[in-house]
């Protein structure tokens, strides 16, 4: 949705380029830190695929890892996620099966930028969390899960792995839901230091009028639905409104559930969060 480009640096992994990609797509919507879905590790480093398993003090991580992706019931990712594809899975094994030797990226002579280095590190610049919604603590109210797929929960979805409890008895969702952060790469729950800072994030329908202006909350979420229930027309485009800045979003948009493609990690081609102006 609203792309910032802004850079980050890479942290040192010890993993090879395409080793720390395939993880960083594939594993740290769990197996990041904090822990989430009940990963028992986390897997962001070399050191972590190298460590003994607690399983099996025979086999490395990496050799449970490599397991686990493989084996038919109760496969990682799990089934309500995105599975390695083949190359992936090739390319995962062959590292493994080679002994997971550590690496680092190195910078690409023709373009003078570095490789991708595997995930960045995740934040949460104000130290503080919201509880994950259960059954038991469903959690409702306007500040809930930060950072979630707002929509897909709210219709009952498990977006990747985050609302294995059905739609919690919520409400119907709204046209347009999301979060803003002060950083890019913030983790799941966290509440966001950019919220309730004057920021409105206004969206235009396919004909270009204004028909949503949904205020930026103290979590920072938004959220918000067109005026008589009348449904938002589709492609809409998006901007974030503080005063006189402003940041607007690059393409049309189908997809109303914003924290879908911004995610910590980032999803079809977002660089992550959607940040502030």
């Amino acid at each position: 949705m609203l792309l910032c480009g802004c850079p980050h640096e890479e942290p040192k992994t010890g993993l090879p380029c395409d080793v720390a990609a395939v993880v960083s797509q594939k594993c740290l919507f769990c197996h990041a830190d904090p822990l989430t879905n009940s990963a028992p590790m986390s897997l962001l480093d070399h050191d972590d695929f190298t460590a003994k398993s607690s399983l099996d003090p025979e086999a490395s991580v990496a050799q449970r890892s490599l397991l686990r992706v493989k084996q038919a019931a109760a496969p990682m990712p799990p089934s309500n996620a995105t599975a390695l594809t083949a190359d992936e899975l090739s390319l995962f094994e062959k590292w493994v099966n080679e002994g997971a030797q550590a690496g680092e990226c190195k910078t690409n002579p023709d373009a003078g930028l570095p490789l991708d280095a595997g995930p960045p590190a995740l934040t949460c610049a104000t130290e503080t969390f919201k509880p994950r919604p259960t059954t038991q603590a469903p959690g409702g109210g306007p500040e809930m899960a930060p950072g979630f797929a707002c929509r897909a929960c709210h219709l009952g979805q498990n977006f990747e792995g985050q609302n294995p409890f059905g739609a919690l008895g919520m409400t119907v969702p709204y046209d347009v839901m999301g979060t803003l952060y002060a950083a890019p790469h913030e983790k799941d729950l966290c509440v966001s230091s950019a919220g309730d800072a004057g920021v409105v994030v206004e969206i235009r329908d396919s004909t270009g009028a204004l028909v949503i202006a949904a205020p930026v909350n103290a979590a920072g979420n938004f959220y918000g639905s067109v005026a008589m229930d009348a449904g938002l027309k589709l492609p809409y485009t998006a901007r974030l409104v503080k005063g006189a800045q402003e940041k607007r979003m690059n393409a049309a948009q189908m997809n109303g559930d914003c924290n879908q493609c911004h995610t910590a990690l980032g999803r079809e081609s977002a660089p992550g969060r959607i940040t502030a102006p």
